[in-house]
């Protein structure tokens, strides 16, 4: 018998709509960070959790990095959203 179970899990989320309201544009984005304004644009909605930290350091935060979402994910993978947790 297989029984599948839910794992929840915290994730760190940074939109891309918040860091180019502070910065103007993803070009500028790319500029703060030292990188191609290419690899912005294959981030989607969300800022990778990494990229998010060195733009709360780059922004004296004003960006926050902390944005938590509490997930339920089935062993399928599918994810639905329980609440978000701001810091």
């Amino acid at each position: 018998m297989i029984i599948l179970t839910k794992v929840r899990k915290w994730v760190i989320i940074m939109h891309i709509n918040q860091a180019v309201e502070y910065f103007g544009n993803k070009i500028s984005i790319a500029k703060a960070l030292g990188i191609s304004s290419a690899s912005i644009s294959k981030w989607g909605e969300k800022v990778p959790k990494l990229r998010a930290y060195q733009l709360q350091v780059i922004t004296n935060g004003a960006l926050k990095a902390d944005s938590l979402i509490l997930q339920n994910t089935n062993t399928k993978g599918l994810i639905k959203n329980e609440r978000t947790i701001t810091g």
